[in-house]
């Protein structure tokens, strides 16, 4: 099934949860592979673009803004910027950028778009890969500001855009923080209404839409970020 961005935003509106703003991630990607760039080996850099910094160990996407329902622990948040790795006067040219860190209550999953080379010379062009898993986390405090701070490892489908490591092989922890406001409504979509009409009702109805919601997640964002 395949859902539009409008019916997609108007099911976001109505699920319980609260908007995410003022979100920011931070991230070392993972500190031996920086090691190797900046070596003599590599003789190589990252440079930072579209909002994206780096200031050791880490880089830093801000800004972020998605949703998140405390009651399933399941959301998204969405960042732009990227990073680009190069070396080896230009062998190794991979760019990856506007993260979307994806939680599905204990767990989660970083996506990111990867292009460019590989140390392999393989031509990688790849939007939102799947590419860490954050096996465990979970999102602390209970005031405006959250925080989500999880070990990462490469995921399969991270192995296949960045084949420099196995699949499972440990990458830098993330720290998130991210501002749902002094309340964090979790009413359900027979209470809230749309315009003046009348919101959908009956348990029946929630559970459809929470259904299309938790299943549309990583179309929604893609979607959304590309729009």
């Amino acid at each position: 099934m395949i859902l539009v961005p409008g019916v997609l935003a108007t099911l976001v509106a109505i699920a319980p949860g609260c908007d995410v703003s003022g979100a920011t991630l931070d991230w070392g990607f993972k500190e031996s592979f920086r090691a190797y760039i900046a070596s003599d080996i590599a003789n190589g850099e990252w440079t930072t673009a579209d909002g994206a910094t780096y200031e050791t160990p880490s880089f830093s996407w801000t800004d972020g803004t998605g949703r998140w329902d405390p009651a399933t622990g399941q959301g998204y948040i969405d960042f732009t910027g990227s990073v680009r790795f190069t070396g080896h006067d230009g062998l190794l040219d991979t760019t990856i950028a506007n993260p979307t860190l994806l939680l599905n209550g204990d767990s989660g999953t970083l996506l990111l778009d990867v292009t460019g080379a590989t140390m392999d010379g393989d031509m990688i062009d790849s939007l939102d890969v799947s590419f860490v898993d954050l096996p465990e986390l979970a999102v602390a405090g209970d005031d405006a500001v959250r925080t989500v701070d999880a070990a990462t490892a490469l995921s399969a489908d991270g192995e296949i855009a960045f084949p420099n490591y196995p699949a499972g092989e440990a990458f830098d922890p993330v720290s998130v923080t991210l501002n749902v406001g002094k309340t964090c409504s979790t009413e359900r979509a027979d209470d809230v209404a749309d315009d003046g009409n009348p919101a959908l009702m009956g348990p029946l109805a929630g559970g459809i839409a929470l259904a299309l919601v938790a299943g549309a997640g990583v179309f929604f964002a893609t979607r959304r970020r590309r729009a």
